[in-house]
């Protein structure tokens, strides 16, 4: 099979196809502040186009998002008159409909069409106006308090970082009390925003990245962790959300190491044991089962000493000043992300986190290394 039709065929699996029927209900909630109608004005369309990356690419359109911030003060008021009419009349342009699409690897095997999560590149000008319908949405939602304190994804001053250290707090006190934590991480098709509140095990989101998690004390914390898996597969077949029941994994932290237990999970067919296992990459940090980072501070350190030696092997000359530039652009990243949930303190993990310095035979004599 082509590597094309495996694409339209992954990208297309994403897409729900809603029975007829009503919605299922929501739980009440109180909406203190009623939703304004959407007006697009010359300053709002204006200050958009202003924060516009010009390094970005341009969708299938070619409107160029740097010619666009070129342009705010003159292409503001057509377009503010255009998005206000499309709100009018709820339809949307053809052309901003239309997108290039391309697959991006998210994880485990690179053979397996479905780790690959396709990304739409659409209009400029439509993302332009979604922004705007985004932002009154999102402030209806705030001003109303309809939003979960368990979501982290795309919220303003909730970051992944928050949600680790978070996490990581209530995991520690647990462990320093001698207990020992079950987390299910779940692999969900799509994004969403919201899980049922009527589990009993702590849930936490970052868009599609789901974890559960209870401290387990007894085989009774275990078939209470089961009976929520089983409310949430419940609800998210209501919704029509579904599991990849074979990318669910658990993982048990624990200071002593006791018989793991199997949580099952409803598949195709039959019910489907769920892997065990013994570290996974949370929200870009690897957590392991003893809780102690020092897998991710190697993979971190790795990655650094990688890319150091491609930037190495990539120029004749390199002098200080522009490895500077290339290392705090290129590296820093991987080793600083989330360094205050997995900061060093044992003289080991301190130690094992140096970069590797080049040998005296490996370098040129351009290069300006210290």
């Amino acid at each position: 099979m082509s590597s094309h039709k495996l694409n339209i065929e992954t990208g297309s699996s994403v897409f729900t196809e809603e029975p007829p029927g009503d919605t299922p209900k929501m739980h009440n909630k109180i909406i203190k502040y009623p939703f304004r109608d959407i007006i697009c004005t010359e300053e709002s369309v204006g200050k958009l186009l202003s924060d516009l990356d010009g390094s970005k690419s341009q969708g299938p359109d070619q409107m160029h998002p740097k010619v666009m911030k070129e342009l705010k003060s003159i292409i503001n008021k057509p377009l503010s008159i255009i998005f206000n009419k499309s709100l009018e009349d709820s339809q949307v342009p053809s052309a901003w409909k239309e997108a290039n699409i391309t697959a991006i690897f998210k994880k485990g095997s690179k053979s397996d069409p479905g780790n690959y999560r396709p990304v739409s590149l659409t209009s400029i000008v439509g993302k332009t106006m979604e922004k705007i319908v985004r932002n009154s949405i999102v402030n209806h939602m705030e001003n109303n308090d309809l939003f979960s304190n368990k979501q982290f994804g795309f919220i303003a001053k909730r970051s992944t970082v928050l949600q680790l250290l978070m996490v990581l707090e209530d995991w520690t006190d647990i462990l320093d009390h001698g207990g020992e934590i079950d987390v299910i991480y779940m692999d969900f098709m799509k994004a969403f925003d919201k899980v049922p509140d009527y589990t009993s095990s702590n849930t936490y989101l970052f868009a599609d990245d789901t974890k559960i998690y209870r401290e387990i004390k007894s085989d009774e914390d275990r078939k209470a962790m089961q009976q929520d898996l089983d409310k949430l597969q419940e609800w998210s077949n209501k919704w029509l959300l579904k599991f990849h029941p074979l990318k669910c994994k658990v993982l048990t932290i624990k200071q002593k190491r006791k018989e793991t237990w199997t949580y099952h999970m409803a598949g195709a067919e039959d019910n489907v044991a769920l892997e065990n296992i013994t570290s996974e990459k949370d929200i870009g940090v690897t957590v392991d089962k003893d809780l102690n980072f020092s897998m991710h501070m190697q993979q971190a350190v790795n990655k650094a000493n990688s890319i150091v030696g491609f930037i190495r092997r990539s120029f004749v000359y390199l002098d200080e000043v522009f490895f500077t530039q290339l290392f705090k652009a290129l590296v820093r990243p991987h080793l600083e992300y989330a360094a205050s949930v997995w900061n060093p303190y044992k003289i080991k993990d301190i130690e094992s986190t140096i970069l590797q310095r080049p040998s005296q035979e490996s370098r040129t004599p351009d290069i300006g290394i210290p």
